[in-house]
């Protein structure tokens, strides 16, 4: 099946008299080059700008310069785009950075004054000062899972609730972790709508071993037409693997899938017309990044239990989890073991939880409080009661 143009002409009438469902109906196309927008969608998260290092080495006419070259010089230090991750506690109310900040901040008056010019304290909340420095034009805020903390269980709805709107508005990239957004299977649009005044990009990173790279770009609305892209680990575009697809030409299909582009068309649609890129990526393709290496090995080291937080796989929370999955009634007997002769069972996950902290970024080091009015399980042998079964 081969067009001629971007989109094949009629598909959408043609569909619908063939009896398709019309909420479900989307028109993709594969175009053979990405615009530079989306190239540097694909590089900017991995790559900053290079900062030789002299070693001892000096320069000592640099004061004796134009005052507008220096200037120019200490904006050529800036770092460029930054993947700044942001840590906040709802109980503390502190919100804070890991990030490295720019060391134009930090060199001498000057230095300070020209990187002022672009980073702001940001990120107070409520009473708490910004402690955050961040730059609204390049700078991606990351929204990590296990790296923020609210009582309510919706990490991501509470943090974006909580911060200043006048500094969400200016936002222009948001990165944040799949498991952040308590398993919805699309973008969180009405969550994401605080921060869609001037986003540019969203990027959702996917929990899953594989190594993928894709971009989706809304181009109509009424009947929803899309842009595709999908890149190797060198940033470099691919062709599709898809049986209507052959190298070297472009196509376009129907698809009822919508569960990836709907909430990207739901937050377009309150963007009043202005482009937000949404792209999705996996742990697996971001890790070999060494901006990203880190963090990635980190999460792929942990299991994202219900509670939002970070447990390290140990043996243990693996099998119990594959096991209320896979074997319902072998976990059934093992929460009749975990319990004894209580009239309550307990969930042997929640009896994990009530033993180990969570190895959450944050620090809070989280254990389930048993209820006061249940037998003491802390000395309950997990191990020992599976070997039982």
């Amino acid at each position: 099946m081969q067009y001629t143009t971007r989109f094949q002409p009629n598909w959408y009438e043609k569909q619908i008299a063939a009896g398709r469902q019309i909420d479900y109906m989307r028109a993709s196309s594969c175009p053979l080059s990405p615009p530079k927008d989306i190239k540097d969608l694909v590089s900017s998260p991995y790559t900053s700008k290079d900062q030789h290092v002299a070693g001892d080495a000096t320069f000592t006419l640099f004061q004796k310069l134009p005052v507008e070259l220096r200037r120019m010089i200490w904006r050529r230090c800036l770092p460029g785009s930054r993947i700044v991750e942001i840590m906040w506690d709802e109980i503390t109310g502190f919100c804070r950075s890991p990030c490295p900040l720019p060391i134009a901040l930090s060199v001498n008056k000057e230095s300070r004054e020209v990187a002022l010019g672009c980073y702001k304290l940001c990120f107070g909340i409520l009473d708490t000062p910004a402690k955050v420095y961040f730059d609204m034009k390049v700078d991606q805020l990351y929204l990590g899972i296990g790296n923020i903390v609210a009582t309510s269980g919706n990490h991501l709805f509470e943090i974006l609730r909580i911060l200043p709107k006048e500094e969400l508005a200016h936002i222009r990239h948001l990165i944040f972790d799949e498991d952040i957004v308590q398993g919805w299977g699309s973008l969180p649009a009405k969550d994401i709508q605080l921060v869609v005044n001037n986003l540019q990009s969203i990027t959702m990173i996917k929990n899953e071993s594989r190594s993928m790279d894709c971009i989706l770009n809304l181009v109509n609305r009424n009947p929803v037409e899309l842009d595709l892209w999908r890149f190797d680990e060198d940033g470099r575009s691919q062709s599709w693997s898809c049986d209507i697809y052959e190298e070297g030409e472009e196509h376009t299909w129907a698809f009822e899938d919508e569960s990836m582009t709907s909430g990207l068309e739901q937050m377009v649609n309150e963007n009043k017309g202005s482009r937000t890129l949404s792209r999705y990526v996996t742990q697996e393709r971001l890790k070999p990044e060494a901006r990203w290496t880190k963090r990635m090995e980190f999460l792929q080291s942990t299991i994202t239990w219900d509670n939002g937080c970070l447990y390290v796989k140990d043996g243990l929370i693996e099998k119990l989890v594959d096991m209320e999955d896979l074997e319902p009634d072998k976990y059934t007997r093992l929460s009749i073991l975990v319990s004894e002769d209580c009239e309550w069972v307990l969930d042997p996950q929640l009896l994990y939880a009530s033993q180990v902290p969570c190895a959450c970024p944050i620090g809070h080091k989280k254990k389930y409080q048993v209820p006061d009015w249940y037998p003491d399980v802390s000395r309950v042998d997990l191990r020992a009661l599976l070997e039982k079964l």
